[in-house]
């Protein structure tokens, strides 16, 4: 399986356990017949030690992209592919870029670290962009 696939896949089996996770919960409060919600959370904690072994071994780079609004956004790579085109400020209501190619390189090593750590698609919020010093729209 192509590094591409994997990353797929992972999304694919993310969503899965998701849903999985929202329809226990739907059926504990319908009825509350004994169920281990630890044993889904135990699952998940495995698929991200697998999915963080696996990006360890990968080679995940990033590169800085101008966007039509004249600011800045990122691409991700795993092994040469490409797997995530953030072209907007994540966490950001809107399509607005970053300010400098500089902010952009940053979140994208916040998200590459995240991605190290088994987090697939990871999610960046606004007190960690402010805590990396992005200038976010007023």
């Amino acid at each position: 399986m192509n590094p591409k696939q994997l990353f797929l896949y992972l999304i694919f089996l993310s969503g899965c356990l998701t849903l999985a996770a929202q329809n226990s919960s739907r059926q504990l409060k319908q009825n509350p017949a004994p169920f281990n919600q630890d044993s889904l959370k135990k699952a998940m904690i495995r698929q991200q030690k697998i999915v963080a072994r696996q990006m360890a071994a990968a080679e995940i780079t990033c590169m800085a992209i101008n966007t039509p609004d004249h600011r800045f956004g990122y691409y991700i790579f795993i092994d040469g592919q490409m797997v995530i085109a953030q072209k907007a400020i994540p966490a950001i209501p809107g399509n607005q870029g970053f300010i400098s190619e500089s902010e952009a390189r940053k979140t994208a090593g916040l998200a590459i670290q995240k991605m190290k750590q088994g987090e697939m698609l990871p999610t960046i919020s606004i007190p960690e962009l402010q805590k990396l010093g992005i200038t976010l729209p007023q």
